[in-house]
This record gives C-alpha cells, structure tokens and sequence, in this order.
C-alpha cells in the first residue's frame, strides 16, 4: 500500500477507524472523513501514534445530505493532487 491515498468516511470509530490504522501501519496515505472536526482532530491524531506513521490528513463534512457529498469530493480533488499532508 505504500504511496496509495485511501479516502475512508465514517473513520472516526468501529470498523472505518480500525481499517484506517491497518492501512497506514500498511504504509497507505490516508484522509479520513468525519462531522465533528474536534473528534476527527483526536482520531487523526490516535491513528498517529497507533500507527506509528503520520500519513494521515482529515476532511471534515457531513455526508448526509449531496451537498456535503459533492464539498467533500470538491474539496479532496482540489488538496490531493499529487500531495499528502495532515
């Protein structure tokens, strides 16, 4: 997995939180997506130090309505082309 960018939403617990973390212990670059920006905030920064990597980056969006779908993706195009940061 080493230099591919996993895009997860619902990566803030359960089962998106923990493929984030095997992913990146895989070396994946990962952007995790999530509504509240304080807990998205902690969990990037557990994946950190879980994973003993900082491939990590967040968006912040509600995917509950198309609106926020299409700010997200909007969003991920315009930051990920050709970077990784977090």
């Amino acid at each position: 997995m080493n230099g591919k960018r996993v895009l997860i939403t619902g990566a803030t617990n359960g089962i998106g939180k923990q493929a984030a973390l095997e992913l990146m212990k895989l070396g994946a670059n990962v952007v995790i997506v999530g509504r509240d920006e304080s807990k998205t905030r902690r969990v990037c920064a557990d994946l950190k130090t879980n994973s003993g990597s900082d491939k990590v980056d967040m968006l912040v969006a509600d995917l509950s309505s198309m609106d926020g779908i299409r700010r997200v993706a909007d969003e991920f195009r315009a930051k990920y082309d050709g970077s990784m940061s977090c």
